[in-house]
């Protein structure tokens, strides 16, 4: 019979496969890009130090008209509003977004992205389709009953 233990370390391995896939993804996106990202970027980038909630913040703002406030983040986002104010400070910081106030409000901060943020967001929604095209492909080579067995495990254990 397997054991819990068994199932977690299975499910571990696909989760360190998985991002060591998403991590050569990215890489060959970055070499893909027609606008070469600034070095800085493509340093975070290798040294693995560019988050996925960061780019995913930036995919927000970008899906999302290329602005927002920062209180549409924290509503949205499944993120502490602390960890926003980070992410938002270093993708400043490092030139992707940028903070401004409307005509008459200084209160309410708006964050905008900027040219390099929305290569970067690209960056990040291109490194989805293609894993979903990926793990799509192995599905369908894989018996529907095994598929829904493993389904129905999953959901037994959530």
């Amino acid at each position: 019979m397997i054991t819990f233990q068994e199932l977690r370390q299975a499910l571990q391995h696909f989760d360190e496969a998985s991002e060591s896939r998403r991590q050569q993804l990215i890489q060959t996106i970055i070499q893909e890009q027609a606008t070469p990202l600034p070095q800085t970027l493509t340093d975070r980038f290798n040294q693995d130090r560019f988050s996925h909630s960061e780019m995913k913040l930036l995919s927000y703002i970008d899906n999302h008209g290329g602005e927002c406030s920062y209180q549409q983040l924290t509503q949205e986002l499944e993120l502490s509003q602390g960890m926003i104010s980070r992410y938002v400070n270093r993708l400043t910081t490092n030139g992707l977004l940028e903070k401004f106030h409307r005509n008459g409000n200084k209160k309410s901060v708006y964050l905008k992205i900027t040219p390099t943020g929305q290569q970067v967001s690209h960056i990040h929604l291109t490194m989805h389709r293609r894993e979903d095209e990926y793990y799509n492909q192995i599905l369908e080579k894989i018996d529907e009953n095994d598929l829904q067995a493993t389904l129905n495990i999953l959901q037994k254990l959530s």
